[in-house]
Formats: structure tokens, sequence, C-alpha cells
């Protein structure tokens, strides 16, 4: 009799925020917030707030905003969150729960995706740079070279997009946790070869990133690699605006 019932259910997109909603976060929460409330075509986006331990002036300005927003609720804070957005009076009772859970069945919702933003300090400061690498993947003794451009870089590993096949057709797949060896940094330094493990793999508009943590740093490459994060951040060096071309003459 209510077989077909989930076809008039509005869909619902949880959007996780972890961490320290603060500064550019707090920003990008916003952005992010007012992106899916108006693509949610008539559904809801249910703000996870489980796992956040901080709020500062931009992190409540966004929350601000998300509560003028009729299709944009609430769900999970913890005693210290819901006491500093009762403070700043900015989330009405009506549309914050205590669980997704409550809320969908409340809502009368049905889960469609769910999205995660985090603001946890890391380990290392990072930088954004724009630099030429080289790199190869092995997966069951199967390597395959790549070349791409580091796009960030820290002590404890890089970001490397834009990444292209070099001389090899045969079917490869990235897997979390796998060997990267020979990842040459030379842009950064003469003969500046490194080790790592692939610890994050984002897939967007058919570019794969590589997030790539190193397997321990000789002191002569963290010396290196600090001098030339020190140089970027003082903007001695400059950007390079031609860096598919020059990935594609290595």
């Amino acid at each position: 009799m209510h077989s077909g019932i989930n076809r008039h259910k509005k869909k619902a997109v949880v959007l996780t925020l972890r961490g320290r909603l603060s500064g550019f976060l707090g920003e990008a929460a916003d952005r992010m917030i007012h992106y899916w409330a108006n693509v949610a075509d008539n559904g809801m986006v249910l703000i996870d707030l489980s796992k956040l331990d901080f709020v500062d002036s931009l992190g409540m300005e966004a929350l601000k905003k998300a509560s003028a927003i009729g299709n944009v609720a609430f769900c999970s804070p913890s005693p210290s969150i819901m006491e500093f957005m009762g403070n700043a009076n900015s989330t009405p009772a009506a549309n914050t729960y205590d669980s997704i859970d409550e809320a969908i069945e409340r809502l009368g919702l049905e889960l469609s995706c769910s999205y995660e933003a985090s603001g946890e300090r890391r380990r290392y400061p990072r930088v954004s740079i724009c630099a030429p690498a080289k790199l190869t993947a092995i997966h069951a003794d199967h390597p395959v070279a790549f070349k791409g451009a580091v796009t960030n870089i820290s002590l404890g590993g890089v970001l490397v997009e834009y990444l292209l096949r070099e001389h090899d057709a045969r079917p490869f797949v990235f897997t979390l946790g796998m060997p990267i060896a020979q990842l040459d940094l030379s842009a950064l330094r003469k003969g500046l070869v490194v080790d790592g493990t692939l610890a994050r793999l984002d897939s967007q508009n058919y570019q794969t990133g590589l997030g790539i943590n190193f397997s321990g740093l000789a002191e002569p490459n963290r010396e290196a690699i600090s001098n030339y994060m020190r140089e970027s951040a003082d903007g001695r060096l400059a950007l390079d605006v031609s860096l598919r071309s020059r990935i594609d003459r290595q």
C-alpha cells in the first residue's frame, strides 16, 4: 500500500563541520552551505555539528547566515557549541535537532549524500606552490611513472595534481597506502628525491590529486624543503603561470 512513499520524500544533504570553524573554514563553510541550499532541489541541508569543537566570529557569522535559509537545519551540537550558539542568538531552536536521524525522521527526508569540511589543525604548516614533479606509484609490484605539479607542500608531505601518465597503457588503480617511490622534486632543489605513501586521493573534473606523506626525510632534504617553503611564503619565488607547458616539456 505504501511502497511508493519514498518517491515523495525530500532529499537530505548532510554537511559535517569538523574541528575548528574559524578563519578560512568559516568563510568556506558559508559558501558551501549556500551552494548546497541552492542545489538541494526542494530538499534540506542538514549541518552536522557533532564534530565541531570551536567557533570564532567568522564561523558564527556563517552559522547565523545559514540559520536564515529556509531549507537548512542544524544537528547534533555539543553542549558547549549549543551554549555558544544560544549566546550569539544565531540559531532558533525550531531548526536545531539532537541528531541527523531525528531531523530526517521529523522532517520526512531521505538521505541523498554527505560531505565533510574540516578545520582541524595540521601537524605541519603548508604553503601553496606551483612546481613540476615526477613520481612512481607502485601497485602489486607494478610501477607506473607519472608527472604532475606540486600545488602545496609541508614537511609532512605534498599534494600532487594535474597528473599525466608516462609511457604505460596498462590498467592501474590508485589505492590509499600504496608506496610512492622516487618522488622527484628537483624543481625545488637539484637532486631532491624522496619516497612516500599515498594518504589521500581526490578525483574531480577528470583530474586526480594525490596527497602523499613523506616516508621520513633526511636532514638535507628537510632543510631544502624548509628553505623553499620560507622563500615561497616570503614571496621571493614567482608563481609559474605556465605550469601546464612546463609539465608537458619534462
